[in-house]
């Protein structure tokens, strides 16, 4: 019986990080706050790479999607999207072309600010991720 009673402790311990690990990742992958910039570090002096935006919104429901960048200076430009569409589960997710970007971006900790409206609130929704920006080399 204490065997038994082992095993399924055991097996509760383990179900339980799981389910934290999974948690910390769903956080760390931007569903907590609504948006998440992939790369989270943009080198200005590497070559190619990608250049995306993934969201919790529900793509379906989306209707006007818009990007800025606040810069280091405070300065903001705008984003150019090459194109949106949905994730395997349905969400949002932006695309744009990383040479573009780079362009229009320098060193420094950079705001990007996501306004997306929806079918559901008919108002539009700002959502914002800090990325750090950098020239090192190719």
């Amino acid at each position: 019986m204490n065997k038994i009673i082992k095993v399924s402790l055991k097996a509760l311990v383990l179900s339980v990080i799981l389910v934290m690990l999974l948690s910390g990742t769903a956080l760390a992958n931007g569903s907590a706050d609504g948006m998440e910039v992939s790369p989270n570090v943009i080198n200005l002096d590497s070559n190619g790479g990608s250049f995306s935006i993934h969201t919790n919104i529900p793509y379906s429901t989306v209707m006007a999607v818009s990007l800025l960048a606040v810069l280091a200076d405070s300065d903001i430009v705008t984003i150019p999207i090459y194109g949106t569409f949905a994730d395997d589960r349905g969400d949002l997710v932006v695309k744009c072309i990383i040479g573009e970007v780079k362009e229009l971006i320098s060193e420094g900790n950079i705001i990007f600010e996501l306004t997306v409206s929806t079918s559901i609130s008919g108002e539009p929704t700002t959502y914002d991720d800090t990325v750090r920006v950098i020239s090192c080399g190719k």
